[in-house]
């Protein structure tokens, strides 16, 4: 008994670092479920949860103790975030580039073979190419408010925007948010949930909801048939998440000597996080 409150006690404070990570501009919640361990799970559990006939009682607590955990985290960290983001950003940064890199070794332990050849290498290059690529084009992005109006053709755009960017959440390395920003529909749903638009919100809604379950279902899929080459595709989509990250050099002394402080820092705990004994506790 002991044992099953404690995993359930892990899972709640990993949703709790996924949590915070939302609240990160362009950092990926699916980044932090591969460096806390519970990415195959996360993938596995909605994959089996969304298939009704087989319903598992594990993947629905799994589930609902990891949004929970989420939940609570953003609510408890929003405040301490949104201040940091203002007044220490570069430092912040400094940390979750941190725990990303310190998540590495972990990932390359995931599965037994996992040795260099050409193919791995590609779905490598690929998998960091594809968050930069992505984050360097919609910088150069309109911000502007566009596709109000009330017709079918803007609701199909908005539902595909919804599986698009809810599948992204899935993905380490690539935010829903950036995907948004993207496809042009970033500020509209921005203004939907700030101003309670009912009806275009529901049909995102329901788009990130199908788009996490098609997405989920899919990488589930290449994950038992093509375990190694996926989890290239995975280590590059970390290491290209890592890009987007870095603040650049600080010039101030104090701020780089705190910044390599805790880079340093959250390095070493992402490795105790990644470490065999620490994943055996949270199985």
């Amino acid at each position: 008994m002991k044992y099953k409150i404690k995993n359930i006690l892990l899972v709640f404070f990993k949703g709790g670092a996924i949590g915070i990570a939302n609240l990160i501009p362009g950092i990926s919640g699916g980044t932090i479920a591969v460096v806390v361990g519970i990415y195959n799970e996360l993938i596995e559990s909605i994959s089996k949860l969304a298939n009704f006939k087989r319903i598992e009682k594990r993947s629905f607590i799994f589930l609902i103790t990891l949004f929970l955990g989420a939940g609570v985290f953003i609510f408890l960290s929003a405040g301490l975030i949104n201040y940091l983001i203002y007044n220490h950003f570069g430092i912040l940064m400094f940390c979750f580039l941190g725990i990303i890199l310190g998540s590495i070794p972990r990932i390359v332990r995931i599965h037994e073979d996992m040795k260099i050849t050409f193919s791995r290498l590609i779905m490598l290059v690929f998998g960091i190419a594809l968050p930069v690529l992505i984050y360097i084009y919609t910088q150069n992005r309109s911000f502007e408010l566009q596709g109000l109006t009330n017709n079918t053709f803007n609701y199909f755009v908005l539902i595909l925007s919804g599986v698009l960017s809810g599948g992204a959440m899935l993905i380490p390395g690539i935010s829903g948010a950036l995907i948004l920003v993207l496809l042009g529909q970033y500020i509209n749903v921005v203004f939907y949930v700030r101003q309670l638009v009912f009806k275009p919100l529901v049909v995102f809604i329901l788009g990130a909801v199908l788009g996490v379950i098609i997405f989920a279902k899919l990488i589930n899929i290449f994950l038992n048939r093509y375990p190694s080459l996926t989890l290239y595709f995975i280590l590059g989509l970390v290491l290209g998440a890592s890009y987007k990250l870095y603040p650049g050099t600080p010039i101030n002394a104090k701020v780089l000597f705190l910044s390599i402080f805790f880079f340093l820092i959250f390095f070493a705990i992402s490795i105790v996080l990644g470490s065999a004994k620490f994943q055996k506790g949270g199985k």
